[in-house]
């Protein structure tokens, strides 16, 4: 099962229409949940259908499964040098980047990078 960069469309709810977060399939542990997909932005996550709720956008990583070593596609290539977790809840929130160039950008949050999904060659 993958993630997706994700656009949040559903108006009336919170979160506000528009708002860019991570979305993955929820493994269904009764017939009222089949179908339900988490969409996670900053720690807060909701309950939603994608085709209802969600405009799924590129595939992307887990918000837990961002480490170091990650390679980010979008928007531009790097590589993550740290996560920066939330003290209370301990989920990713914002990543440290290395450029190509050996540059330094920090404070991103995870939602508006897009993850490589593929796996390193050994």
């Amino acid at each position: 099962m993958s993630a997706f960069r994700a656009r949040w469309i559903r108006e009336g709810l919170e979160p506000p229409v528009g708002t860019t977060g991570i979305a993955w399939p929820l493994r269904h542990i009764s017939a009222q949940e089949e179908g339900s997909w988490v969409f996670w932005r900053q720690g807060m996550a909701w309950y939603c259908a994608p085709e209802r709720d969600l405009q799924l956008l590129e595939a992307t990583l887990r918000p837990w499964q961002i480490g170091p070593g990650s390679k980010v596609t979008h928007p531009r290539p790097a590589e993550v040098l740290e996560v920066v977790r939330d003290p209370e809840w301990d989920w990713p929130t914002h990543v440290t980047l290395v450029m190509p160039g050996g540059d330094l950008v920090f404070n991103v949050p995870i939602e508006q990078l897009v993850m490589s999904v593929e796996k390193e060659a050994a």
